[in-house]
């Protein structure tokens, strides 16, 4: 962090780069000095999820997780003040995305256009009432 000079303006830029620039699994064995104990386990049990759900999620674009990060700290100051403490906010965003992935695969399919009938052309018989 040599040579960088944070402002509010550029914070989330710099955290949204440092945190894709380093490796989760670094992050796992990282010991922040200002956590308590339970405040460190649940960090790294945010970690180990974002890990787990990078096999079937691709990484976040920078410019994602700095409009996520943009809305927190619009709206919810006290949760933007608390995640920064803990260093954990990318982390948390990119969890976020994860489970709005998965909510989204599960999700039943639009009907109108994935309909069998509609795509062979025949009548769908649970039209006719």
């Amino acid at each position: 962090m040599s040579g960088r000079r944070i402002t509010y303006q550029n914070e989330l830029h710099i955290m949204i780069d440092d945190y894709l620039s380093q490796s989760l699994e670094a992050e796992l064995g990282r010991n922040i000095p200002a956590l308590t104990e339970a405040e460190a386990e649940e960090r790294r049990q945010w970690v180990r999820q974002v890990l787990e759900g990078r096999k079937t999620c691709d990484i976040p674009s920078a410019q994602v997780l700095h409009n996520v990060l943009e809305v927190w700290r619009a709206c919810r100051p006290s949760i933007y003040r608390d995640l920064k403490r803990k260093e954990a906010m990318p982390l948390l965003a990119e969890k976020r995305l994860q489970e709005m992935y998965a909510r989204k695969g599960k999700l039943p399919y639009n009907r109108d256009t994935t309909d069998m009938y509609a795509t062979v052309g025949a009548e769908d018989p649970l039209t006719d009432y």
